[in-house]
């Protein structure tokens, strides 16, 4: 469900520029620390991640 909510362009565009809007493809970050994607898609990919190889973390 936030997948669907923090990405509402799901369905509309295609999977690379999807990745790109979860700040999950690899672009090269040169310029220094910024942040690229939506922080809220990020956070909960990763902690599916870790449910799906059942690492618990705390």
């Amino acid at each position: 469900m936030t997948l669907l909510a923090a990405l509402p362009e799901l369905g509309l565009i295609n999977r690379r520029q999807i990745a790109a809007l979860a700040g999950l493809a690899p672009f090269a970050n040169n310029s220094g620390s910024s942040s690229l994607g939506r922080p809220l898609v990020k956070r909960s990919l990763f902690m599916c991640a870790l449910v799906a190889i059942n690492i618990t973390p705390f």
